[in-house]
């Protein structure tokens, strides 16, 4: 079938109108149900501390030894880590990757966009906080005081 240049135009306008639509109507997994926010919590804070160690490898010189809490303090942008970027973004793509692999989850399409939504912590953090405060010792003296 051959198409003429008006229809190849209709076409691609047509495309990139649906591609679009597809971009901006991504819902980020872990708020879409509000209903599940203690699983969306929980499954953060089990990516994060399965991406601890990895970032302790690359990074020895903080000694991080909780993720849950190193997660909380890149979130929130605290003192104790604007001099630490590289290792916030390095670890939040740890967590994309972690979440990856995990199979039986119905976060798995979690990606790094969703990890570092400002939105989501916004709504997630409080129960985030608790629930790592319930769950894990952050020792204060792990990362530089600057």
């Amino acid at each position: 079938m051959k198409m003429n240049r008006k229809t190849l135009v209709k076409v691609a306008g047509i495309s990139l109108i649906a591609g679009a639509l597809c971009a901006c109507s991504h819902q980020n997994p872990l708020t879409k149900d509000k209903q599940n926010t203690h699983d969306a919590v929980v499954f953060l804070y089990n990516v994060a501390t399965k991406a601890q160690p990895v970032i302790d490898r690359q990074y020895p010189q903080y000694n991080i030894n909780d993720g849950a809490a190193f997660y909380i303090l890149c979130m929130s942008n605290a003192s104790r880590v604007r001099s630490l970027p590289e290792a916030c973004e390095r670890f939040y793509q740890d967590m994309a990757n972690v979440a990856k692999m995990e199979k039986d989850s119905p976060y798995r399409s979690v990606n790094l966009a969703d990890i570092t939504d400002a939105t989501m912590w916004h709504n997630l953090q409080p129960s985030y906080e608790e629930y790592q405060s319930n769950n894990a010792d952050f020792y204060s003296e792990t990362l530089p005081t600057h």
